[in-house]
């Protein structure tokens, strides 16, 4: 019997966006693909994973047989690995002008708010007079 395709595409397809192999199975049992047809498709996917897996570690096995040592006559330049011996760049929040700049502005938030409480009656006679 011949491999649905569109089933076989379809849990490659769901597999690849991060989804489980069995939602991708069971979404094809509720969508209605006879159970046969799903079961062709999860065993050929299953012989071709195997087979591209035995096919990886082929090529694995030859590129580490050719891998090509530097001479030690050969002069290297350090590589830089880690950057413990660098100072540290001072981000925008951690700066003091930042966090000063900020109280600031939130204590004039606070003030402008109290004064709405405060002074709300006179502030909507005020717009009252302006509108008419």
């Amino acid at each position: 019997m011949p491999i649905n395709n569109e089933i076989l595409e379809g849990i490659k397809y769901a597999l690849t966006k991060g989804e489980s192999f069995e939602l991708a199975v069971s979404t094809f049992r509720n969508a209605g693909y006879p159970e046969d047809e799903i079961s062709d498709a999860v065993s050929a996917l299953k012989l071709d994973t195997v087979t591209s897996q035995n096919e990886t570690k082929i090529t694995q096995v030859k590129q580490e047989s050719s891998v090509n040592f530097p001479s030690p006559s050969k002069s290297v330049s350090p590589q830089q690995i880690s950057s413990y011996e660098q100072p540290p760049k001072q981000s925008l929040l951690q700066s003091k002008w930042f966090i000063i700049m900020l109280s600031i502005f939130l204590v004039v938030l606070l003030g402008a708010l109290v004064s709405l409480f405060l002074f709300k009656d006179q502030i909507t006679e005020f717009f009252s007079n302006l509108s008419g």
